[in-house]
């Protein structure tokens, strides 16, 4: 198998590809899939490793993940609970003490690297847009069928399947508003899994066509059984599942006023949203009464 660890570009003025896609949703297996056909992921000190759930590894800085954790828990936010953010919020932070703090990892863990991959982008990405103002950045998006990755999430965090499916449509959307004129490609994880190197070798000639080079890939570039995806989805997508992904691929604007937080939320789902911030203990109050407000709203409609 290839190495997965290569070294960095010389030029940080490079594209940079920023990989954002719902978690479960394969963005781990793409990440390290294009680090062993040559694009620089990090230092691998500085990644994250195997896990359980995620057993060759992360592709995933340790320091971008938890600054986003940082810019999610300063909105009053966290990855599993993600209310709306405006904008503005983004540009404060990014203005401030997180900004520098992103901006120092440009001279540090970020020097060379390539790609950048955390599912948090789809909902941090404003932010990040504003750090990297000046520097050319490309979207690739692998997605999962949804029903896919409730169960999986079901799995991984003992999460209903149904909050995992609300997340993916809430990432999805936030995503699509946020990347707006971001040249971008969407990777469906079933042709990654099933048909590895024409999907790759698809992935490589987008890249190339941005002026980022990979190698060709061959079989031994992804280390995966498919039978070992336990997770399926059993159900056509829904029009508004389609959809989004349509809108998502072709950058259609999405207005930010439509996000799906605000959809009906019904107990089980609450309840699954505030034990996601369970961590969070002093903003369980902030989440009861954003969420009380929100119910209100959307009975008084």
């Amino acid at each position: 198998m290839r190495r997965l660890y290569h070294g960095p570009v010389s030029s940080d003025s490079a594209p940079l590809v920023v990989m954002a896609g719902m978690h479960r949703s394969g963005t781990s297996l793409l990440a390290n899939a294009l680090g062993r056909l040559g694009l620089h992921l990090g230092h691998p000190d500085a990644l994250m490793g195997a896990a359980p759930s995620n057993v060759h590894g992360h592709g995933e800085l340790y320091a971008v993940a938890r600054l986003n954790d940082a810019i999610l828990a300063a909105c009053g936010a966290h990855w599993a609970a993600p209310l709306a953010i405006e904008s503005a919020r983004f540009d404060e932070l990014a203005a401030g003490e997180l900004g520098d703090r992103a901006r120092s990892l440009l001279g540090a863990e970020l020097t060379g690297v390539q790609l950048i991959k955390d599912p948090r982008f789809c909902l941090t990405l404003p932010f990040w847009r504003t750090v990297f103002a000046g520097r050319p950045l490309v979207l690739l998006t692998p997605w999962r069928h949804p029903q896919a990755v409730g169960r999986s999430l079901a799995s991984r965090n003992d999460f209903p399947s149904a909050y995992g499916e609300r997340l993916w449509t809430i990432y999805h959307h936030r995503l699509a508003v946020a990347a707006t004129g971001l040249p971008r490609l969407i990777v469906a994880h079933r042709s990654v899994v099933d048909e590895s190197v024409p999907t790759l070798t698809a992935v490589v000639r987008w890249l190339a066509e941005h002026g980022i080079t990979a190698d060709p890939p061959d079989t031994t570039t992804i280390a995966l059984d498919p039978d070992s995806v336990h997770h399926q989805g059993d159900r056509d997508l829904t029009d508004s599942e389609q959809a989004l992904l349509a809108d998502l691929a072709a950058d259609r604007p999405r207005s930010p006023v439509d996000d799906p937080i605000d959809d009906p939320i019904d107990d089980a789902v609450a309840d699954v949203f505030f034990g996601a911030v369970a961590a969070f203990a002093n903003q369980r109050d902030h989440y009861r009464f954003k969420l009380n407000e929100l119910r209100a709203r959307q009975q008084s409609d």
